[in-house]
């Protein structure tokens, strides 16, 4: 399984769309196998959703996210927790051991 986080230094970011890296987690027997950091591609229509499921996510994680983007994500069975803030070691450890939830989004658009 391969998580993908909107990454904001160490932080989630606050906006999925406009992020310039994401940290991809590859997870194995519930845990952490490896981790590496890309750069965003462009922020235009569909680009984001095509790159992560190109890079293999199954997950996302993220603050706030417009709703086309989760549209295009549903559409290719990626599965998206929204309202997710603080640190992205939290947000990991917090899926990893089943207690993370979506929250409110935070993106108005």
């Amino acid at each position: 399984m391969k998580i993908a986080v909107a990454k904001e230094d160490e932080n989630v970011a606050e906006h999925f769309g406009h992020c310039t890296e994401y940290a991809f987690f590859d997870v194995e027997d519930g845990k952490i196998a490896g981790r590496e950091d890309l750069k965003s591609p462009e922020h235009a229509p569909g680009v984001i959703p095509k790159f992560l499921k190109e890079n293999g996510a199954d997950v996302v994680l993220a603050c706030g996210i417009g709703q086309g983007a989760l549209d295009l994500f549903s559409e290719m069975g990626i599965k998206v927790y929204i309202g997710v803030q603080g640190s992205i070691d939290s947000a990991i450890k917090s899926y990893l051991d089943g207690t993370l939830t979506s929250g409110s989004n935070f993106c108005d658009h």
